[in-house]
């Protein structure tokens, strides 16, 4: 894990067009503007959409309320996206006072919220996608949607990592997390290496260089998975394997993977994907 980052947390952000426990409703139209938005493409593209614990009191005016007091900052929101009737995001709790105290409750077992500060006007319930201005999503023990709960990634027991298309075309992937269970894994194993994630960042991104130099396939049907193995904790099995149990085909071990995995090794595992990923598409096709 990086550097200034304690616990990556994954889960809603806010349910779609559902009357949340303040009696608002927040519509898709509403997040998907709020996502192609140039205030979010610059806050992404400078991991700087940080947030605080709780929203800011009666203490502040409302103009201050509405910025973002760094002094009190203990997360940031690395990424959202669509997904069905929720909007999805990955939050990491961030290395400073109030951090130290969020990573604290979770790890304590305390299943945060979260909630969005923003304005915007109303009609009837539903808050306005026009006018609405996102500022940030501040961390809350009861959030006003009940739905908008986080859990630590590396806590799941469901650590399966899919290939998605991000919405803005970037060429990029972004990591899903799915509800398959992986009876083998070894949750303690993953919670001790903090170089997990960042390898399996330079997997997809070479994946994905590969890509471009191919046929520019669709990843969509697959998944992309890594294992501890039983005989080194710093070594992974890396598998990819077909969303569709309708197809006769055998999850694969593409290669292995740890800390300091070399180029030669991730092209090798790059092309065992693109190659797998073709069969797919193709049975997909028949």
């Amino acid at each position: 894990m990086k550097d200034g980052i304690l616990k990556i947390l994954k889960g809603p952000l806010s349910t779609l067009g559902k009357k949340n426990r303040n009696g608002r409703i927040y519509s898709k139209e509403l997040w998907q503007n709020v996502l192609d938005s140039e205030y979010w493409k610059d806050m992404m593209a400078n991991n700087s959409l940080c947030g605080e614990v709780v929203h800011p009191g009666d203490e502040r005016s409302e103009s201050d309320s509405f910025e973002i007091d760094t002094s009190k900052v203990s997360h940031r929101i690395k990424e959202a996206h669509i997904e069905g009737d929720k909007l999805m995001g990955t939050v990491e709790i961030l290395d400073t006072v109030e951090g130290r105290n969020l990573a604290s409750l979770v790890n304590a077992g305390v299943t945060v919220g979260i909630s969005a500060r923003g304005i915007g006007d109303l009609d009837g319930d539903t808050v306005d996608p026009y006018t609405y201005q996102l500022k940030t999503f501040d961390i809350t023990l009861r959030p006003s949607d009940p739905n908008a709960r986080l859990v630590p990634l590396t806590e799941s027991q469901k650590l399966h990592f899919n290939f998605i298309n991000e919405a803005d075309e970037s060429d990029t992937l972004i990591l899903k997390e799915s509800t398959d269970y992986i009876s083998s894994l070894d949750n303690s194993t993953i919670d001790k290496n903090d170089e997990y994630y960042d390898v399996l960042n330079k997997i997809i991104s070479t994946t994905i260089e590969e890509n471009k130099n191919a046929d520019n396939i669709d990843f969509k049907n697959i998944k992309l998975l890594m294992m501890p193995t039983t005989s080194d904790t710093n070594r992974y099995k890396v598998i990819v394997s077909s969303y569709n149990d309708k197809l006769n085909k055998d999850d694969l071990v593409v290669g292995y993977a740890s800390k300091d995995i070399n180029n030669s090794d991730l092209h090798s595992i790059a092309e065992n994907i693109i190659e797998f990923t073709k069969q797919i598409n193709m049975e997909m096709e028949d």
